[in-house]
């Protein structure tokens, strides 16, 4: 297991803001601006499989993958392996309406499901977010890793689902704070269904602010149109994490590549699903059966993939002993007197 150290203390307090241009070179070739795809896939242009110990990219292994298995799950079993994810996030609560809830995330049938669903009478306030009678589900790593080649196999629910990477780190006494979103699929809804969101983020770096007048941070990245209903079937995504690029690719093929310029902390590996009504409204009550559903996630590493982080101080997730555990045996405590 990485050798992680408790925070103890409020990340970095320095506020001078850092606002400039930020941008990443299209990487040559066949690419669209800034190394993305800018065509749909082929029908059945894919990568076919031929074997289950290596990413779907690199069948033949050419790599030298090893596996993660910290990181890695089948889902087989009847319950979540809490000895490798926490299902609630240990700093964010959700996003409103709905608020994180574990009763929300379910394993059987060989999947983990990860439900939006209504809620009457919930009303919590965590970090200033407002969460009213809506619940919904997210599943996050127990430890965090630096690098690697992450694989999902999955099918969106209704709302967001998204599979990312977040942390907040400290390192030389300067605070970082990043993401890297694999994806961010609004599978269920009209003129969305199709669109495949990738994108990263810097909102803290070596202890500066990155917010820009618009946003809390520095983004890079974009929507792409796959061609691809992503609702009606499931599809493999795979994310190569490595210190010099960083690489998106669904069923095998390689959809964007971007130079890896700030993404060298740990990072902790997330699954949820979240309502954003201002783009998808809320789900109908039939909608509420369509989770977003993972058949497996699987995590390799290699000898170019350096996973040694000692020298980084993060906040360690403990099941009961983290910034919004408090909220949830709050509210465990209100179903016990129902």
């Amino acid at each position: 297991m990485p050798n992680l150290l408790t925070l103890l203390t409020i990340l970095s307090t320095s506020t001078i803001a850092l606002a400039q241009t930020y941008s990443i070179k299209p990487i040559q070739g066949s690419w669209g601006t800034g190394g993305q795809r800018n065509t749909p896939l082929a029908a059945g242009e894919k990568v076919p499989r031929q074997n289950h110990d290596y990413p779907l990219s690199d069948q033949g292994n050419t790599l030298q993958w090893r596996k993660l298995p910290t990181f890695s799950d089948e889902f087989d079993g009847e319950k979540l392996n809490l000895e490798r994810w926490l299902p609630h996030n240990h700093i964010l609560g959700g996003r409103p309406p709905a608020m994180f809830l574990p009763e929300n995330v379910e394993v059987r049938d060989g999947h983990l499901h990860l439900y939006i669903r209504e809620k009457p009478g919930l009303e919590e306030e965590i970090f200033g977010l407002k969460f009213k009678d809506w619940s919904s589900a997210t599943c996050q790593s127990l430890y965090a890793v630096r690098y690697g080649y992450f694989e999902v196999r999955a099918k969106p629910g209704i709302g967001s689902s998204a599979f990312w990477l977040y942390a907040q780190t400290i390192k030389d006494r300067q605070d970082y704070k990043l993401e890297l979103d694999v994806y961010e699929l609004g599978g269920r809804r009209p003129h969305w269904n199709q669109f495949y969101n990738m994108n990263s983020w810097v909102f803290r770096q070596k202890g500066l602010s990155r917010a820009t007048p618009t946003h809390d941070g520095v983004q890079d990245g974009g929507k792409w149109n796959s061609g691809i209903n992503f609702a009606e079937n499931f599809h493999v995504f795979g994310f190569h994490w490595g210190p010099e690029l960083i690489t998106w690719y669904v069923d095998g093929i390689k959809v964007r590549e971007m130079r890896n310029r700030d993404f060298h902390s740990p990072l902790y590996v997330l699954l949820d699903t979240e309502t954003m009504p201002d783009w998808f409204g809320l789900p109908t009550g039939e909608e509420q059966k369509h989770a977003h559903e993972i058949d497996y996630i699987r995590a390799w590493t290699n000898d170019s993939l350096d996973q040694g982080f000692a020298n980084y101080a993060m906040m360690v997730p403990l099941p009961h002993r983290n910034p919004t555990a408090k909220y949830l045996q709050k509210y465990s405590k209100k179903e016990q007197q129902n």
